[in-house]
C-alpha cells in the first residue's frame, strides 16, 4: 500500500496507481477508501478498468422512466434531483 501511495505522490496524473491502490483496499475489505481511490483516480484521466471495478462496487439504480435511455436529460436530472431530496 504504501509503494502506491508513493507511486500516486510521484506522478499524481496516472489513473493506473490508483486502481492498484484501490484494488488493495478491495482486497483489505476497506471499500469506501477503495471507492474514494477510485473516483480520484478519475479526476485525473479517464481509464476504463477504473469504471468497471467501480460498476462492480457500486451498481447503478435503474433509470426513474424505464422507456428512455439512463443519458436522457429526463431521467439524469430527475435522478439527481430526487438524489438530492432523499427519495431515490
Amino acid at each position: 500500500m504504501l509503494l502506491c501511495k508513493d507511486a500516486i505522490e510521484r506522478e499524481p496524473d496516472n489513473s493506473v496507481h490508483y486502481l492498484n491502490l484501490g484494488r488493495i483496499y478491495l482486497l483489505t475489505h476497506k471499500k469506501q477508501e477503495a471507492i474514494t481511490v477510485f473516483r480520484e483516480g478519475l479526476t485525473h484521466e479517464t481509464n476504463e478498468q477504473i469504471i468497471n471495478e467501480l460498476n462492480n462496487i457500486v451498481p447503478r439504480k435503474s433509470p426513474l422512466i424505464p422507456f428512455l435511455h439512463r443519458d436522457n436529460p429526463i431521467n439524469k436530472y430527475l435522478g439527481i434531483f430526487l438524489g438530492k431530496l432523499r427519495l431515490r
